[in-house]
């Protein structure tokens, strides 16, 4: 351990200083203004994404996706990497408060985790690490906790149908009905997000792959009938970290899963506008003229863009200091559940505040956006400072914990971070609080039964 994180601090501070020196003078003769800073943001997030996973092989022996030097960075390229290019098309101004934000938010990250890993370095020398597994007597209380919480998630699901009258991905506006099935359906809707930790936990304590998947297969069945694919790529996507860490993948069939999973992502995307018939959408219009291969890579590009366009959307709308809503968008979901409010989801109100006209879902302000929000531009800094400290600490963690509970925690705080890269914290604190009280919950009942 302690040579994993002598090695990340030699890493990351090497990268830094090749491509912010060196890198500068040798590409700076062939390219000139904001593009040169845009190809160095570049040249520095793959250069860590490289090296972390180059590390990670030499030190585990197989790739440890979730380290704060690959996990994330390859997160932050695919939300924020392409934005800024179209934003230096638009104006160099713009473009360059697109890459002061983004680049020096990435470089707070950076130093975050550092921090952290020179903290843990020191815990790691003064203390003996015990990786706890899996008891055979806590097997039986995790077959126990993945049996209620699948028939408890699937009864949820089949109310989720009836006060939907219907199952929305059956339905022929399928991006206005999973809309209007959310309405007044939120209950159902989120205890049928116990399906997820019942897999999780089958995972944990299951030691058949076929079966593995067999569950998985379900599990994503029942979440995508619903007409959102969050929760069932969140299902998969913890399901296959978890697999790995058992038992590692190699990087080959890694990479190849990695793109089918993108792959799947890019055509539920496209299924969901076509079967909209959304038909101001360019992307309906060149599936509509029968070209699917070029509606699908324009989905690949046009998807990160609009990330970098909310937030520049965010910096423009709460420009005034005094429009900082200092910390509240975090708990805005929270009021969702609240007898008796009515209030709308956050990014459904920053849809209206902004002003925005879009069919279906709400304007995720992204993580750096979200910050901003509330916090300025300080905020932002400070923030990503703080996500690589954090990122860093869950990371060590669950590497001391990949077959337990402890270890389950940390790995579902660390995929919502990722998701909040895109959607913001307000996108993330609810259904991880969710769904962390009813794991936990869950585990009580069991220890409860176990005693009579």
């Amino acid at each position: 351990m302690e040579l994993l994180f002598k090695r990340d601090i030699k890493l990351v501070i090497l990268v830094v200083s090749v491509f912010l020196g060196v890198g500068s003078a040798i590409i700076g003769t062939k390219i000139k203004g904001e593009y040169l800073i845009y190809t160095l943001f570049l040249a520095l997030i793959l250069s860590v994404i490289i090296l972390g996973i180059i590390k990670s092989m030499k030190t585990h022996g197989y790739l440890d996706i979730l380290s704060p030097y690959v996990f994330f960075p390859m997160m932050y390229l695919v939300i924020y990497g392409v934005g800024p290019h179209k934003a230096l098309g638009i104006s160099e101004e713009i473009g360059a408060l697109a890459l002061q934000i983004i680049g020096g938010g990435f470089l707070a990250f950076l130093l975050g985790a550092l921090l952290m890993s020179a903290i843990l370095l020191k815990k790691s020398n003064e203390t003996k690490v015990i990786i706890k597994e899996v008891t055979p007597d806590f097997e039986k209380r995790l077959s126990r906790i993945s049996k209620i919480a699948f028939l408890i998630g699937t009864v949820a699901m089949l109310m989720f149908y009836v006060n939907a009258r219907g199952i929305p991905i059956l339905m022929s506006d399928l991006e206005n009905s999973r809309v209007t099935a959310l309405s007044g359906n939120g209950i159902s809707y989120y205890l049928s997000m116990l399906i997820m930790i019942s897999v999780w936990v089958y995972f944990l304590k299951e030691k058949k792959t076929s079966s593995k998947l067999l569950f998985l297969g379900i599990g994503m069945a029942f979440l995508l009938s619903t007409g959102w694919r969050n929760t069932a790529v969140a299902l998969l996507l913890v399901c296959v970290l978890m697999y790995h860490y058992q038992r590692p993948i190699p990087f080959r069939k890694l990479a190849i899963t990695g793109i089918t999973i993108v792959i799947v992502i890019a055509v539920t995307g496209l299924f969901r506008i076509y079967s909209s018939d959304l038909q101001t959408y360019e992307l309906m219009q060149m599936m509509m003229k029968g070209n699917y291969v070029q509606a699908f890579f324009a989905y690949l590009y046009n998807y990160p863009v609009v990330f970098t366009d909310n937030l520049l959307l965010v910096l423009n709308g709460f420009s005034d200091p005094n429009m900082y809503l200092h910390g509240r968008s975090f708990f805005w979901n929270f009021g969702l559940i609240i007898p008796g409010v009515n209030l709308e989801a956050f990014d459904f109100y920053l849809k209206d505040y902004l002003r925005v006209g879009f069919a279906g879902g709400g304007l995720p302000p992204t993580l750096l956006g979200d910050f901003y929000l509330n916090f300025g531009y300080t905020g932002v800094y400070i923030g990503m400072v703080m996500m690589g400290l954090l990122w860093t600490y869950l990371h060590y963690i669950f590497m001391m914990n990949k077959r337990n509970i402890t270890g389950l925690t940390a790995l579902i705080i660390l995929y919502y971070l990722s998701v909040s890269i895109r959607g913001g914290i307000e996108n993330i604190t609810l259904i991880t609080t969710w769904l962390l009280l009813s794991l936990y919950g869950l585990l009580f009942f069991s220890r409860i039964n176990s005693f009579r």
